[in-house]
């Protein structure tokens, strides 16, 4: 059972490349764009007498001498960002394996429209107490987002439940995990769903292993936004 503040965020690989690379490359832009006269008058100071008698490199009109150093770095610091994100990506397919695409042609009741029917009625026949708050249909199998009611609440929605146990028997897949609420209780949520296989088959073509990190990486991002009863959107 998984625990999380009600509303974090999750810090990324991708989102630490990008809060770097954003200061590297505004760190350019302010070397491109500083104004040395204006920063000198701040300080009560010339640096145009400071550099009167000096001989100034020529170059392109308005082109300061450090101006194609500092645009070489800054290609060279994109190049390391670009090398940063394709390491984050490679991380977080090993950590959480790739999607898995809706299968063409599956039947009515495991598709998306039919999961979500059918799980509606059942909570309406034989709720066991529980509420439905929603559902990941993002890729295969679907979850209902539940909030259970109380102990007994599967065997009253799943196992004794003809509209669940006849459609879909009584196994399933999912998860559960437990978010701390802004006011500091605690709300359990259950992701319930079938097995997968009834969904893609027995010869899904999912990668070894494929089936449960997709789990995980569905879980924390259901974790990570849950708003509990009575918390805005």
């Amino acid at each position: 059972m998984f625990k999380l503040r009600s509303g974090e965020g999750r810090r990324s690989w991708t989102g630490f490349v990008v809060l770097v690379g954003g200061a590297f490359i505004a760190a350019f832009f302010f070397a491109r764009t500083s104004d040395p006269v204006a920063l000198d008058e701040a300080t009560g100071k010339s640096m145009e007498r400071a550099a009167a008698g000096r001989v100034v490199p020529t170059g392109a009109p308005g082109e300061r001498p450090d101006d194609r150093a500092l645009e070489q770095r800054a290609a060279d610091l994109q190049q390391e960002i670009d090398g940063l994100e394709r390491l984050a990506q490679a991380y977080e397919e090993e950590l959480y394996g790739t999607p898995i695409p809706w299968p063409d042609g599956v039947e009515a009741t495991v598709s998306a429209d039919g999961f979500r029917a059918q799980v509606q009625a059942a909570v309406d026949d034989c709720g066991g107490g529980v509420e439905l708050v929603g559902f990941d249909c993002s890729e295969p199998p679907c979850f209902a987002l539940l909030r259970p009611g109380g102990e007994g609440w599967r065997e009253a929605l799943i196992e004794q439940c003809p509209a669940w146990h006849e459609t879909y028997g009584t196994t399933t897949s999912g998860a559960g995990f437990t978010v701390e609420c802004e006011d500091g209780s605690e709300e359990t949520v259950e992701m319930v769903g079938i097995p997968a296989s009834q969904v893609l088959g027995d010869d899904a073509g999912v990668e070894p292993g494929g089936l449960t990190k997709r789990l995980k990486a569905r879980t924390t991002e259901q974790q990570l936004r849950w708003r509990c009863r009575g918390e805005g959107a």
